[in-house]
């Protein structure tokens, strides 16, 4: 079997969740189906799934659809909301979040706008639409109206690199070379409007005399003089530490060496660091919102994030707390059931349930 996939997102994101879902689900269907040829074409991304036919040159999307349209048979699977109606092979997309749909008055930009309507567009022609979470199938039937016959939810996995580490003496050492002599706060990845960053801010600002903690800021790129303004005005810039860029295997040590992960989200389509927290033992206050609950269940901390004093309390309380072995313990057992073997052995399945239809006289479903 033959799977295309058009790899836009390569050439939107050097790296990201996007890009690394895609590089990681290749990895795994490669290696429980080695008669599986995946083509991908566009950019070189950062993670380069080995044994995969990679088209290092990127294509013209008019030479691409062209190309595609000549291909009688295997899968097509968009990377990032694209359909290409000549195509004769069934077409996959997956839908990651409804974030435009569900804040439109944060992306009024033209661009922004021509995104939303080819998104529309491509979710209502493709044959099968992968979900990453029931709470992003909800919301695509709730925007869309789309059959739930279409919708199959699977879940992300998380990199077996995200473990506990025992050694104190090696996290002494990461605490030392990154100057972070205090104990700290973990926030990570973008601090876009619906990441909430500002209320998280605000609540840490509230407790900054009753804890000494520091909040380490890992990627999400550097502050904005708007940001580094708002953390000057709330008297808290010196205790914010920003890590602009880090390594998976820094990321490892930021969750173990961390009091506790923060993710103070309004919405999500799944929630990784949150999963790469539990398998590292670290715990998790979060934003009480249903994909949080779906993925993680009972064992974060949960606050209002649009309270601004729930999440102090929940900060505090966790920060007060002891240690719990049996917390580290539930968290790590949950974590360990999100892998992407399994995210793969479901993508490939519904790879050949539509190869099997196409081959039985191929025609565009649910038309």
């Amino acid at each position: 079997m033959k799977i295309l996939a058009d790899g836009i997102i390569y050439s939107l994101q050097k790296k990201g969740g996007i890009s690394r879902y895609f590089c990681e689900l290749f990895k795994a269907i490669k290696k429980i189906d080695s008669t599986v040829k995946v083509h991908m074409f566009n950019s070189l991304p950062t993670y380069t799934p080995s044994k995969i036919a990679f088209f290092k040159n990127s294509l013209h999307n008019h030479f691409l659809a062209y190309y595609l349209s000549q291909q009688y048979s295997g899968i097509f699977h968009s990377s990032y909301y694209t359909f290409y109606p000549s195509l004769k092979i069934p077409q996959i997309v997956t839908v990651y979040d409804l974030i435009y749909e569900k804040f439109p008055q944060d992306f009024s930009q033209p661009l922004e706008y021509l995104f939303v309507k080819q998104k529309k567009s491509t979710i209502e022609s493709a044959d099968k639409i992968i979900c990453i979470s029931e709470a992003v199938k909800r919301d695509v039937i709730k925007y869309y109206q789309v059959k739930e016959n279409k919708l199959v939810v699977t879940h992300l996995g998380i990199s077996p690199i995200f473990k506990k580490i025992l050694s104190k003496s090696i996290k002494q050492k990461f605490l030392k070379e990154n100057k972070l002599n205090k104990a700290f706060v973990l926030y990570v990845g973008k601090r876009s409007k619906y990441k909430n960053f500002n209320c998280l801010a605000l609540a840490f600002s509230k407790i900054k005399k009753s804890f000494p903690a520091d909040m380490a800021c890992v990627g999400g790129g550097n502050f904005s003089e708007k940001e580094i303004s708002f953390l000057r005005k709330l008297k808290i810039l010196e205790k914010v530490r920003l890590f602009p860029t880090v390594t998976d295997q820094q990321l490892v040590f930021f969750y173990n060496c961390a009091q506790a992960l923060i993710v103070p989200s309004l919405d999500e389509g799944f929630g990784l660091p949150i999963l790469e927290a539990m398998a590292s033992g670290c715990p998790a206050i979060v934003s009480d919102i249903p994909v949080f609950r779906e993925i993680a269940g009972n064992i974060p901390t949960y606050f209002n994030p649009a309270d601004v004093s729930s999440i102090s309390r929940s900060i505090q309380a966790v920060l007060t707390k002891a240690d719990s072995i049996n917390y580290s313990l539930l968290a790590r057992k949950l974590a360990k059931k999100y892998t992407w073997e399994r995210t793969a052995q479901k993508t490939l399945d519904i790879y050949k349930q539509l190869d099997k239809r196409k081959n039985e006289n191929y025609q565009h479903y649910y038309s």
